[in-house]
């Protein structure tokens, strides 16, 4: 059984994007100029933590700024790396 052709063939190719139809970071091997002051910010925060810890550790004991430091620490390990991915090139 054969098929037959009803209506006239359509291109199998898609339209050209326009030149500056595309906002900058959308660019091949752009990076994302705005990820860069969530980064210090997220990272300052990190730091502070850190040495937060590091207080906590010297008047409390051994175990209970570990309970209270590590959640702090990953979430705020996570976004600094979210965000410092966006620094990445977009075809990675």
């Amino acid at each position: 059984m054969d098929a037959d052709l009803m209506s006239d063939a359509q291109p199998a190719y898609a339209p050209a994007v326009a030149p500056g139809a595309l906002p900058a970071d959308e660019a091949a091997m752009a990076v994302q100029e705005s990820a860069w002051l969530p980064v210090v910010l997220w990272g300052q925060g990190l730091l502070l933590a850190a040495a937060g810890l590091t207080w906590a550790h010297t008047r409390w004991g051994r175990r209970h700024p570990w309970v209270v430091g590590v959640p702090v620490l990953g979430l705020l390990g996570l976004l600094v790396a979210d965000h410092a991915a966006l620094l990445l090139p977009n075809l990675m």
